[in-house]
């Protein structure tokens, strides 16, 4: 496997838990009895956390290297979905969103370019990709990942119809979270094959830092256009699963195909 084909197949296996999990985690807190107000809470600390965490990474990727960042990044999904399997305590679900961005995402919107493993993802691909080649790189995998994204909201259907068939509510998500748990494993592992240029340690961060002022200006452009994809694409998770379960009373199968 080469290596942008080790990211192609990254990105569509976190796309697809993004969007399953997306969907699926606030009906499942409402099943636990949680009101919308702690489900929020929690989808905001889960943001936050990302926020902070994607600083860490930048940071953390130019000195040890990008594939081990995605690699550990597997692992935490692949405990934050074990926590949810396990029904852990309100705490522990909150520790589990906060590390493992677990139902963060908005479904095949996202097309898995959410979190704080993309900076790392991103400079890889585009390390592997070279210069002649790197738009076209860059549209397959996003293109890759919103079908991973469909696929995965098709796939959060799978607790209600569970409960059709006499599954409790609780339990019925269960066989969902350990699947995209398994698929942590995967993100991890899927990784390995890949080689990678090892990074320069530059001498002062300061220094590393700075940008010319015809480039801190195009940065500036990009920083106010991801913001408002972020607002869009963050809406379009949670909350909005909230509102049309509170709304029309639907249940992960209905919203589940309106997302597909």
């Amino acid at each position: 496997m080469s290596g942008l084909t080790a990211l192609f197949a990254g990105r569509f296996v976190r796309s697809a838990t993004q969007a399953a999990l997306g969907i699926a985690v606030p009906l499942y807190m409402l099943a636990l009895g949680y009101g919308p107000a702690t489900v929020g809470l929690v989808v905001a600390i889960g943001a936050l956390s990302s926020a902070l965490l994607q600083l860490a990474v930048g940071w953390l990727a130019d000195r040890v290297g990008r594939k081990p960042v995605l690699a550990a990044f597997g692992v935490l999904t692949m405990l934050g979905s074990a926590a949810y399997a396990l029904h852990l305590p309100l705490g522990w679900l909150m520790l589990a969103t906060a590390l493992g961005t677990v139902g963060q995402g908005g479904g095949a919107a996202g097309g898995g370019a959410f979190g704080p493993y993309y900076p790392a993802e991103q400079a890889l691909i585009a390390e592997l990709a070279g210069d002649a080649r790197r738009t076209s790189i860059f549209a397959r995998l996003s293109l890759i990942g919103a079908i991973g994204g469909i696929l995965g909201s098709l796939a959060a259907a799978w607790p209600e119809l569970l409960q059709r068939h006499g599954a409790p509510p609780i339990g019925s998500y269960a066989p969902l979270f350990w699947v995209t748990a398994g698929f942590g494993v995967v993100l991890a592992l899927v990784v390995v094959p890949i080689r990678e240029t090892r990074p320069t340690h530059p001498k002062r961060f300061r220094a590393h830092l700075r940008l010319a002022r015809p480039t801190r200006a195009i940065v500036a452009r990009f920083m106010l256009t991801n913001a408002t994809n972020g607002l869009a694409i963050g809406y379009l998770g949670p909350i909005v699963v909230l509102w049309f379960h509170a709304r029309f009373g639907v249940g992960s199968a209905q919203i589940a195909a309106l997302y597909t």
